[in-house]
């Protein structure tokens, strides 16, 4: 449920007029007291265990509940020239208020870290990195935006989409979510954003591996360590956690054997009881843990 709520209310990273946004109504609001229908649903789903596939298949759910009636779609849509796969299609439906043509979405959830020499030379799209370095936010959009948008308008598609019930003129656009993390001895405030991006954006920080750095920074916080399906949504549990010793001493481990990245949330004790998710900017709450020496330990 709470990825969900973070599917449809977290931030657009993108501040182009192609982002578009979900409702939050009353139908969602109510799965906070029974949750069957949304598990229900994301079971009768398949599953690779890739967080893309969890972030459709989320989508597709508050897409299809975000409507009054029922509505047309299909995700997935290959487009093929002969033998030759000329893309893939995300998401086309047609919305009940749209009596011509049909939409068509194309998804995505990104986390990137920001390398650039200081805050404000943050602005250049290329300094937005995944943890491979060759995985750049300006390559993403450039892909989205001069492929994969102008993809469902192609005699192809048109033709393949006819066939499968949609009609007319596609609408494309864009919903892409995600945060982007800045390194953690930035001010967050002197940061200068590339235009592309949104000022809402939700961020984080981002360290090289150093268990001593991180020590005398980290102080007496409590820790969780989230592995890659809970990515999404604010950290809430009932589970004792971690100290910043024994997120040390973990961490240590870890990079002795793999140089895959970790993501952190810190916690703090919440009203209700158990604990919730230290937001930003108010404590540095979300943070990734990259292999010593990165980035110019890569690429991978």
């Amino acid at each position: 449920m709470r990825d969900l709520e973070w599917v449809i209310r977290s931030p657009s990273l993108l501040s182009s007029a192609l982002a578009v946004e979900l409702p939050w109504t009353e139908k969602f609001e109510r799965l906070r007291k029974d949750s069957q229908p949304l598990r229900d649903f994301l079971n009768s789903r398949p599953s690779s265990g890739r967080l893309g596939n969890w972030f459709e298949a989320l989508v597709g759910y508050a897409l299809r509940e975000s409507e009054s009636e029922p509505i047309d779609w299909i995700s997935g849509v290959a487009i093929r020239e002969a033998s030759h796969t000329q893309g893939e299609l995300d998401l086309i439906f047609r919305p009940q208020s749209q009596l011509l043509g049909f939409e068509h979405w194309e998804l995505a959830v990104k986390f990137y870290l920001c390398i650039a020499r200081s805050p404000c030379e943050a602005h250049r799209l290329e300094s937005y990195v995944g943890q491979a370095l060759l995985d750049r936010l300006d390559l993403k959009l450039s892909h989205l935006i001069e492929k994969q948008l102008p993809l469902a308008r192609t005699a192809q598609a048109r033709a393949h989409l006819e066939s499968l019930g949609f009609r007319g003129e596609p609408v494309s656009r864009l919903f892409m979510k995600g945060r982007l993390f800045y390194p953690r001895s930035w001010n967050p405030s002197e940061v200068r954003l590339p235009e592309a991006i949104s000022p809402a954006h939700e961020r984080g920080w981002w360290m090289a591996w150093n268990a001593e750095e991180f020590l005398g920074w980290a102080g007496d916080a409590r820790w969780v360590i989230l592995p890659k399906k809970r990515w999404l949504g604010r950290v809430e549990t009932d589970v004792e956690p971690q100290s910043s010793r024994e997120v040390a001493e973990t961490l240590d481990e870890h990079f002795r054997t793999s140089r895959n990245a970790i993501q952190l949330a810190r916690l703090q004790p919440a009203f209700e009881g158990g604990y919730c998710e230290a937001l930003w900017p108010e404590a540095p709450g979300r943070g990734m843990i990259l292999c010593p020496g990165w980035p110019s330990s890569g690429p991978y």
